[in-house]
């Protein structure tokens, strides 16, 4: 409330005005409250839908095996089999074997540092039997070189066995990773 003084120095009459402030102020924090509620809500309410199809992967290129693996699968995916990169046996089948095998290895140093060697020794007999039989194939077809880096990627697959077996867990780990480098080296030249 405030007081207004007339020029002959006396108060003569009160005015309101903070009613009229203080309405406005009660008005903008009531609407903006509202606006924040609503928001809150309906962020907060029901989920929202994903708005892809299934199937459909990432188009960023991320370095890395598993990843340049898949962008040839979803390369070779077209029905045009003239811009196939490989055409030797079914390279969709030959491929999605050597993204598993790429991600199989990766599985194996922890199992390592664990001290798991029966379930080193089954992604060797398992998931990665068949490696030495994929990478024959794709060599056949492949240019010159890609012959010994198939050989070498046996070798250090065979190599990580040897260490397993031994339990010597610091070699499991470089002759893994001398695997993977060994795998990359071999899908990289043959595709």
């Amino acid at each position: 409330m405030s007081v207004v003084v007339d020029r002959e120095g006396t108060s003569s009459r009160m005015i309101r005005t903070d009613n009229e402030h203080g309405n406005t102020n009660r008005r903008e924090f009531l609407f903006s409250s509202a606006v924040v509620l609503t928001t809150t809500l309906a962020l907060n309410g029901q989920p929202q839908p994903a708005n892809a199809a299934y199937g459909e992967s990432a188009s960023v290129a991320v370095p890395g095996l598993s990843n340049y693996i898949e962008f040839l699968i979803e390369k070779n995916t077209v029905t045009d089999t003239s811009s196939f990169l490989y055409k030797g046996p079914d390279p969709k089948v030959q491929l999605e074997r050597l993204l598993e095998a790429s991600k199989r290895l990766q599985d194996i140093p922890p199992l390592a540092e664990d001290k798991k060697w029966s379930q080193i020794s089954g992604i060797l007999l398992g998931p990665l039997g068949t490696l030495g039989q994929t990478l024959s194939f794709i060599a056949k077809e492949a240019p010159p070189g890609v012959q010994a880096k198939a050989k070498k990627v046996k070798e250090d697959v065979f190599s990580i066995n040897t260490a397993a077996s031994k339990k010597n867990a610091a070699e499991v780990v470089a002759q893994t990773e001398a695997a993977s480098k060994s795998l990359e080296d071999f899908v990289r030249a043959a595709f």
